[in-house]
């Protein structure tokens, strides 16, 4: 019983850590200066497809099978998948923070109110975080060996920043 109140405390406190460097993450300014020259252009849905199979169970599973990997073997090459599954949510978390930015720029300098895309990028601001905390939650579970991370809404969401950004610039109907 102890034992399962300590893991349960333990499980908590990372996922307590996990929300706070991300919400540092989240809180820092994006700079659009040092982007690449064709950022907007990148389709993230190819750019960050590697993401929905770097933690599947499938791989692991297959090795699992042969002879003579190790669980050590097993254990490490999680480890690491992990490590650049987090790399992948960083780049998109930038993706995302450098197209909200510019689309609240953007906004900044229109000469007309626009409440409903401000709303949309307040909406779109929630669900990714809320996304990148799940994710952060799935790698803790992860690390116990459970299951993968479904990505999809996460690459969702930047897309979809990207069309309010590429929609803002177009003429308002009065």
């Amino acid at each position: 019983m102890s034992a399962l109140l300590l893991a349960s405390a333990s499980v908590l406190v990372l996922i307590g850590l996990a929300f706070v460097l991300l919400f540092r993450r989240l809180g820092s300014q994006v700079d659009l200066n040092r982007a690449p020259e064709n950022w907007l252009e990148e389709a993230p849905a190819i750019k960050y497809r590697p993401m929905e199979r770097l933690l599947a169970d499938a791989d692991y599973r297959f090795l699992a099978s042969c002879a003579g990997v190790s669980p050590a073997l097993l254990r490490r090459m999680r480890a690491e998948r992990r490590r650049l599954f987090r790399s992948y949510l960083r780049c998109l978390s930038e993706d995302f923070s450098r197209v909200h930015t510019a689309t609240r720029l953007f906004l900044l300098s229109c000469d007309r109110d626009r409440p409903d895309l401000a709303l949309e990028l307040l909406r779109q601001r929630a669900i990714f975080t809320c996304g990148l905390m799940l994710a952060e939650l799935h790698l803790a579970v992860h690390v116990m060996g459970l299951g993968g991370i479904p990505v999809y809404r996460l690459i969702r969401s930047l897309n979809s920043a990207r069309q309010n950004l590429t929609s803002a610039a177009l003429p308002v109907a009065a």
